[in-house]
């Protein structure tokens, strides 16, 4: 599943294609009309949220993960601030920090900071 409404990034061919081969199946998941993540959910994907979780989303999905749920966070680049997301990541010991991430091994066209 992946979330809705929260001006998420759409997800490239590469990535649904990966998923595909995965034998995942991908089906939209609009968190604001929901009291709980579905149970057959086994992997819930967040792409580029540039609008912050409703509190209630936020304590949806955490209950999600204590059951042992699991979510990937793509955080994208935003001038919003999104406490509720920090707030669910900081659960987990998981901090956003100012900064930049290379590879300077494994870069493209050897641009490690892309």
């Amino acid at each position: 599943y992946y979330t809705s409404g929260h001006g998420e990034m759409e997800f490239g061919k590469t990535i649904l294609s990966l998923l595909d081969k995965s034998n995942y199946t991908m089906k939209e998941l609009n968190t604001l009309m929901l009291k709980e993540i579905p149970e057959d959910c086994k992997l819930l994907l967040l792409n580029g949220p540039t609008v912050d979780l409703m509190e209630s989303e936020k304590d949806m999905i955490s209950a999600y993960m204590q059951k042992g749920g699991n979510v990937v966070l793509f955080y994208g680049a935003t001038v919003e601030k999104l406490p509720n997301i920090d707030a669910l990541m900081a659960e987990y010991g998981m901090n956003l920090v100012d900064g930049y991430m290379a590879d300077a091994q494994r870069s493209h066209q050897q641009i490690p900071y892309y």
